[in-house]
């Protein structure tokens, strides 16, 4: 996971070599949006790990809407933005009672737009999206210790998100615009951990994860 501090450097450099120094604009923005998020694959609601000391069971996800805030930079027709979401998921598994609502936070490092317009006589900018996040899972119910179901714990899910989308801004004043986006990812579980034991790392659990947002920004005005 070391890797995804190094995404943002070479978002910086795409972006700056796809703009003229001369014609460059910087333009700080921030936002918020509201998220409708399916994420389904390894999360089967019939698997689980078992670990030395407890068994952890895999969620089946609900599509939920989610919600997010967002602070970037818009440079000539390109932008990065990074942003944090969180969703609230209802989730059934493999044994009963354990069942109920997670909570998702998903930090987005990178988000790197490059836009097919900049004029602005057109309030329709179309542009593609780029992504790059980490997502951590919360479940209150979903383990117990070996041999004991009748001890309920909780458990996290961590994973890496890599996307690709398209989207439109679109203008409704000079200052404030919407920002439409559908967003397919993938999705790469990378460890679990069970309340009180140590973390896990996990191999070969592959989903997939859209996300359609909505959401409303601010662009700060530039002399």
């Amino acid at each position: 996971m070391k890797c995804i501090f190094l995404i943002p450097a070479i978002g910086l450099l795409l972006n700056s070599a796809s703009i003229k120094a001369q014609e460059m604009k910087i333009q700080p923005y921030t936002g918020v949006s509201a998220d409708y998020i399916i994420l389904t694959g390894s999360f089967d609601g019939e698997s689980f790990f078992i670990t030395e000391e407890e068994t952890i069971l895999v969620p089946k996800l609900k599509p939920a809407i989610g919600f997010g805030v967002l602070f970037g930079i818009k440079m000539g027709n390109g932008a990065i933005d990074f942003a944090y979401h969180i969703t609230r998921m209802d989730y059934t598994s493999l044994e009963d009672g354990f069942s109920g609502k997670s909570t998702t936070h998903l930090i987005r490092y990178l988000s790197f737009k490059k836009y097919f317009t900049t004029s602005s006589e057109k309030k329709l900018k179309p542009y593609l999206d780029f992504d790059l996040s980490v997502a951590f899972s919360h479940f209150d119910k979903i383990s117990y210790p070996l041999n004991n179901k009748s001890e309920i714990r909780s458990a996290n899910y961590g994973g890496v998100i890599f996307g690709a989308g398209i989207g439109a801004k679109i203008d409704l004043t000079k200052s404030l615009a919407l920002d439409l986006k559908i967003l397919p990812e993938f999705y790469i579980g990378t460890d679990i951990k069970s309340e009180d034991s140590k973390r896990y790392e996990i191999k070969k659990f592959y989903n997939f994860l859209l996300i359609n947002s909505i959401g409303l920004n601010y662009y700060f005005k530039t002399k």
